[in-house]
């Protein structure tokens, strides 16, 4: 064993801790709103470098420079002072962990990804737990009763009622940033299961915590990625399968989930609702922006410009991670800056299905683009490892034939060869 393996076990586990860390901390901030999720991962990042675990890329080093080296020109050469340092550091410091690749064995990725199987089926027990408290006692648990404001990660919904009036609460799994978050989280958990694990009793827990949270990104997570779902089954898996989904939908139905998400499907012509600013807001605000300026598309308005737009244009629009990174860079140089992060994470070796859900959640169910939260879990699950492929087995080696230890018998003829020998002596013969 090579000593790249013999770290691999350790390499394992650091990543698995890290996504707990980056679970459970991801509502807390340092001084100027900083997620505490983007030191954490600096520091797993460092830790691991320096402990052999992972390497530099030179390709991933030289694309990541060179992007940054030409977003901090065009910001200062276009708007001098007029865009966010801040924001700059921010972008650099998240990402500049794809730098360092983790290389690991088929194996033991697929430990990680239990791991996380892990988290998101105690995020959908947490979830459980808000509904039990409510119901039984009138009291909806979260970490912000506890957790001083001053600590908290600004601009979330926390805790939300499931319509206006309601005394009932949406979950968040207690340590998630929205109702949405852990839907979506509880959603790639379900996903990776149906596809990879197929373990009834992760099903079991996982599936109905995307409905009881009443959001619906998880759920359309879950239809995004059920054409990658389907080309990992068999046809028994699949009547299994259905029929778990089958008592989950039913459950739903009763819990008046479908009507829900059909008051929450209008909501995507209607101006100033969330669905609409999530989705159709977020592409309308980001043209009619850059239009109204002198060559707008090109060099965009500056990092950390977007709030001001928001603030005057809108608060319940959501700018994904593309209409953001355009937005601020402008078109060219946003989408080189999303095309290397989509290669980083697609080239890992990960399983398509783990990639497509990573990806969704990235680009187009939430405002990913500065939130270490989201681009960490894209980190640790694909774009910050190397997934070796098994060694193919080593060709026999050349055997040489054993003796015969039973030849066959020799039928050809023997000669017969004359015998002389010395006459013997008559010892009859007298003297």
């Amino acid at each position: 064993m090579n000593p790249a393996e013999e770290r691999a076990p350790n390499a394992t586990r650091v990543i698995i801790v890290s996504l707990w860390l980056v679970v459970l901390t991801q509502k807390f901030a340092l001084p100027g709103n900083i997620e505490v999720v983007l030191p954490i991962m600096m520091a797993v990042v460092a830790y691991m470098f320096l402990r052999g675990m992972s390497r530099l890329s030179l390709t991933h080093a030289m694309i990541f420079t060179g992007l940054a080296g030409l977003i901090l020109v065009q910001q200062v050469l276009i708007f001098g002072g007029d865009f966010s340092y801040l924001a700059f550091m921010l972008m650099v410091g998240i990402y500049s962990a794809f730098m360092f690749v983790t290389p690991v064995s088929r194996p033991d990725y697929d430990r990680i990804l239990r791991g996380f199987q892990v988290i998101a089926a105690f995020i959908a027990l947490m979830v459980y737990l808000q509904w039990a408290c409510q119901f039984l006692i009138g009291w909806f648990p979260h970490l912000e009763l506890v957790a001083p404001q001053s600590l908290m990660y600004q601009k979330y919904n926390y805790v939300s009622p499931i319509q206006w009036g309601s005394s009932l609460m949406r979950p968040n799994g207690i340590f998630m940033l929205e109702p949405s978050h852990a839907s979506q989280l509880i959603a790639m958990g379900a996903v990776f299961e149906a596809a990879l694990f197929r373990r009834t009793r992760y099903l079991l827990i996982l599936l109905p915590g995307i409905f009881v949270i009443f959001a619906g990104t998880g759920l359309l997570l879950a239809i995004c990625c059920l054409p990658f779902i389907l080309a990992q089954l068999n046809w028994r898996y699949l009547v299994r399968l259905g029929a778990v989904v089958a008592v989950v939908v039913a459950f739903a139905g009763a819990l008046g989930m479908f009507d829900y998400l059909g008051t929450r499907a209008q909501e995507f012509d209607q101006e100033g609702t969330s669905g609409h600013g999530r989705f159709i807001g977020t592409y309308t605000m980001m043209l009619s922006t850059l239009d109204g300026i002198d060559g707008g598309l090109v060099t965009g308005i500056g990092q950390g410009n977007d709030t001001e737009v928001i603030a005057h244009r809108g608060n319940t629009v959501v700018f994904n991670a593309y209409s953001k990174a355009v937005l601020e860079l402008g078109l060219i140089t946003g989408t080189l800056f999303l095309v290397a992060f989509l290669a980083a994470v697609m080239r890992s070796g990960a399983p398509v299905v783990v990639i497509a859900a990573l990806l969704i959640q990235y680009n187009f169910l939430n405002g990913s683009l500065l939130v270490p939260f989201h681009v960490a879990l894209c980190y640790l699950l694909s774009g910050g490892l190397h997934i070796r492929k098994p060694a193919p087995a080593p060709l026999p080696a050349r055997v040489e034939p054993l003796p015969d230890l039973h030849p066959a018998p020799n039928l050809a003829p023997i000669p017969v060869v004359a015998m002389r020998g010395r006459r013997r002596p008559d010892r009859t013969r007298s003297t």
